[in-house]
């Protein structure tokens, strides 16, 4: 319901507000990103849990994010990268899931490179369409099955 109430909104109303935070994503925030997985990962072996890491895909196109974004109650007190510094700041982070992966040798799934922004596969810029759930399911198990996890 709160999404088709945003929906009445006129179509060419600006609902949200842009600035350049510029490409890099806040030192701080890069750093407690990684941190936190970082604890994931030594929580889930101090238990003796296998871990898998994955990228996040992502479709690049602005409507594909404005498909999402422009409905968030939020909008008016939020205040989002440009859209070319959002895409640059998702790689990034991306690129720190692959590196915690890396230097704690746990497995790692890209699947952003799996998705390669095929648009078929997202509803909005990060939700899949019913191929692209089938999509990513079908990419974890066969690395599930690959590694011989099961």
């Amino acid at each position: 319901m709160e999404a088709l109430s945003y929906r009445l909104l006129e179509v060419n109303e600006t609902v949200y507000t842009r600035r350049s935070y510029v490409t890099e994503p806040p030192a701080e925030a890069a750093m407690v990103f990684r941190r936190n997985w970082e604890t994931f990962v030594d929580i889930a072996r101090s238990r003796d849990i296998p871990v898998i890491l994955a990228s996040q895909p992502l479709e690049q196109e602005e409507e594909y994010w404005d498909l999402h974004m422009r409905y968030k109650k939020y909008n008016n007190v939020a205040v989002y990268p440009l859209h070319e510094e959002f895409v640059l700041h998702h790689t990034a982070y991306n690129a720190i899931l692959r590196e915690v992966a890396r230097r704690k040798d746990v497995f790692f799934v890209d699947n952003a490179a799996i998705f390669n922004g095929t648009q078929s596969l997202f509803v909005d810029f990060v939700h899949y369409t019913p191929e692209g759930i089938d999509t990513l399911a079908r990419a974890y198990a066969d690395f599930i099955v690959r590694q011989k996890l099961l």
